[in-house]
């Protein structure tokens, strides 16, 4: 930790270094510090998708789900077929009770890797809990016939 930090203040606008940085900071539950450090990158860095993704997991972390929906909004402006971040929308949406909303996402996140059931899964939760049943139903199906 002590090397990814000294690193980020030696060299504040090295995007690879505040990555790390936040990356270490938020496994050690130091969220503020990292806040602090990837807001500053994506002022520099404005293009970097993988910096707003992980401003939205720091801002999950310190209880700020409206800004993390905005950082994630921001990432997938950049990189728009990443099927992890749409998850991660869907999720937050979830989180925010925007259920119509965060079944689209996993929707569009399982358009984009119908390899991985994980997305259809949380989708399948979305539909069932916002009483989509028919939805929740044939999602339920896909996922036996695809990942048994």
């Amino acid at each position: 930790m002590a090397f990814a930090l000294r690193a980020v203040s030696i060299a504040p606008r090295d995007l690879l270094n505040a990555r790390h940085a936040t990356e270490l900071l938020l496994r050690t539950e130091r969220f503020d510090e990292a806040a602090q450090i990837i807001l500053a990158a994506v002022d520099t860095h404005s293009q970097d998708d993988v910096a707003f993704r992980l401003l939205s997991a720091t801002q999950i972390q310190r209880g700020r789900t409206g800004d993390a929906l905005d950082a994630i909004d921001r990432a997938l402006a950049i990189a728009p077929d990443m099927a992890e971040y749409h998850s991660h929308r869907g999720n937050l949406l979830y989180h925010l009770g925007r259920l119509d909303e965060s079944a689209e996402a996993f929707g569009r996140a399982t358009e984009l890797d119908p390899s991985n059931p994980d997305a259809k899964r949380s989708q399948l939760t979305v539909y069932f809990d916002s009483g989509r049943f028919t939805e929740a139903l044939a999602v339920g199906g896909e996922l036996i016939r695809t990942s048994p």
